[in-house]
């Protein structure tokens, strides 16, 4: 009986054993294939760093933007219906953010464009508030 137990016991053991190589052999196949896969990444849009002076803003929101530097070419970029323009957090109109480019200080904005040259959105800090 007890002879017969241990023989129980051991295959037992020997078929929990084979399932655990069999299972970590799968697991390993498994991420040496994720490893293996090609990860592309593929940019959405490219930010440029400018400035309210030395930028020139179209008088409707479906023209060109046109960036110009004393130190290298001028560059031009199509607003599309699906351009955002945000000042801090906020998402404004064309209209309003034109209006704050073209008002006193200069300030610093970032254009993001598309490999096609369109712009996705600008976005400009927030203003400081007005002092009382």
């Amino acid at each position: 009986m007890i002879r017969g137990n241990i023989i129980l016991r051991r295959s037992f053991v020997m078929a929990i054993r084979n399932k655990l190589l069999v299972l970590s052999a799968s697991i390993a196949l498994l991420c040496a294939g994720a490893s293996h896969a090609e990860n592309k990444v593929v940019p959405v849009d490219y930010g440029i760093e400018s400035s309210s002076a030395t930028l020139l803003m179209p008088s409707s929101a479906v023209g060109s933007v046109l960036l110009t530097c004393s130190t290298c070419k001028q560059q031009s970029f199509q607003l599309t219906a699906e351009t955002l323009f945000k000042v801090g957090p906020s998402t404004v109109t064309f209209a309003e953010f034109s209006a704050l480019l073209r008002s006193p200080p200069v300030r610093n904005v970032m254009i993001f464009v598309t490999p096609n040259k369109s712009i996705s959105r600008m976005t400009v800090s927030a203003p400081a508030p007005a002092s009382p």
